[in-house]
């Protein structure tokens, strides 16, 4: 007589490697003993399948894929069992790799892998045995990198903004959870840039969230951090590709309402046609006509990117400062902006940053000196020109409202940095019609 049962034998095939026997009747078995009073011997046989999986290569995640365990995943998500979510996120990492993602996510594994990332938070929150912190940060990894390459009506459906909202959490703890390695947080910032692109409303979203990271034992407890605070803290992050992805999602979400103000500073009311429709987005901190001093910290670190190593960062820093630069407590604050240099308070060299932006070919100027620049013969790079362009003419039309003599002083401030000079240059570049008319335009409120 045999008294073995169907996942003993499924256990014997999977510790013999033999992942290409598994059959959809053994799935269902194993989703039976997990639901048990018993499931250690279904959750011995899971971990043995997420091990073949992982180690098998391509043709084991077909023939798995043949046998429906997606569907399988999406059935088992609803677990309140820590060690099967475990074991779906581990297994949910090797299923959704690029070749297979959009069988991933149309079988229902986007969804499965929500279910489990819901488990884990609520689970981390509680007083409970909280998850294995590397396998939750996997599992915001594997969210994330669906989330940044996949159709997103196919992982977020109608009301889009209400469910892509909703959906950000596992990209903020992603982002903000102190374990995450360097490449994790790229990819978290990657993807808030493409979700901020989307609409207005995701970037105030963005801008506003918060994420409680999970406690790392049961005897301690979770703490909440801003998310924004954590995309600061990363524009000077000594990691180039990490400072270029953070500097990247700032010039997203400065084009939605709470981006704008917060980086801005600015506290006058204003109608973003894009928003319009949405509740509790933004309200303006402050009395109008005062400036907040925090909002000339950060408008100060945007100014001292464009000074970057990186080109990429360079346009992006530039590119938010030319959207920022439409509020006139931003303008007011950049002319104001001090910085200590060796105990003493001195003004930052505004216009030679702005006058930068149009150095041959966008590099950066051989001397820190003020109206030094390159001896290079080619035009300034298209995008930096551009965006300096912009910049110069906000922050000029903001200079000719300043009474005399602090108006010429400052114009000559500009004049002085080289400014003048690039602009005549940058329209020599013939970079067309849209570049020319914004060179010309802040050409003509400097000759005012």
């Amino acid at each position: 007589m045999n008294f073995e049962s169907p996942l003993d034998g499924l256990l014997g095939r999977l510790f013999t490697n033999q992942g290409d026997s598994v059959t959809a009747d053994d799935l269902a078995n194993l989703e039976t003993g997990l639901a048990s009073d018993a499931p250690d011997l279904g959750l011995l046989c899971l971990a043995k399948l997420v091990e073949i999986a992982s180690t098998g290569g391509e043709a084991t995640v077909k023939h798995l894929y043949s046998v429906d365990i997606v569907p399988f995943l999406l059935r088992l998500s609803s677990s309140s069992n820590l060690r099967v979510g475990e074991a779906l996120a581990n297994l949910s990492a090797v299923l959704s790799g690029p070749e297979d993602r959009a069988a991933f996510i149309e079988q229902g594994g986007f969804k499965a892998l929500t279910n489990v990332i819901h488990t884990f938070l609520s689970t981390g929150s509680s007083s409970r045995v909280p998850p294995d912190t590397k396998i939750l940060l996997v599992a915001c990894e594997v969210y994330a990198k669906i989330v940044q390459t996949a159709a997103l009506p196919t992982i977020f459906p109608q009301p889009y903004r209400e469910n892509a909202v909703a959906g950000l959490q596992p990209i903020f703890l992603l982002l903000a959870h102190p374990a995450s390695t360097p490449t994790q947080v790229g990819i978290a910032l990657l993807t808030l840039s493409r979700l901020g692109l989307t609409d207005p409303v995701v970037g105030s979203a963005i801008t506003q969230g918060s994420i409680a990271i999970p406690a790392a034992t049961a005897a301690s407890s979770s703490r909440t951090l801003k998310v924004v605070d954590r995309i600061e803290g990363h524009l000077l992050n000594p990691n180039m590709e990490v400072s270029r992805l953070a500097t990247r999602v700032v010039s997203v979400l400065v084009n939605s309402k709470a981006g704008w103000y917060y980086w801005s500073g600015e506290r006058k009311s204003f109608e973003f046609p894009g928003e319009a429709d949405a509740k509790d987005i933004y309200t303006p901190k402050g009395e109008p006509g005062t400036l907040d001093p925090e909002a000339g910290r950060r408008l100060g670190v945007l100014l001292l990117l464009t000074d970057s190593d990186d080109s990429i960062t360079r346009k992006s820093a530039a590119t938010a400062l030319a959207v920022l630069t439409q509020s006139e407590s931003a303008c007011s604050a950049l002319i104001a902006l001090k910085i200590v240099t060796k105990g003493a308070m001195i003004p930052t060299k505004l216009w030679d940053r702005v006058a930068d932006l149009f150095e041959p070919g966008g590099v950066r100027p051989p001397a820190d000196t003020p109206g030094a620049r390159s001896t290079g013969t080619g035009p300034p790079d298209r995008e930096l020109a551009d965006r300096g362009a912009m910049i110069a003419f906000n922050l000029l039309s903001f200079v000719n409202r300043f009474y005399e003599p602090e108006k010429s002083n400052e114009i000559k401030s500009a004049v002085d940095s080289g400014l003048k000079a690039a602009l005549e240059a940058g329209i020599k570049g013939e970079f067309g019609a849209a570049v020319d008319a914004n060179l010309k335009a802040a050409l003509k409120v400097l000759n005012k």
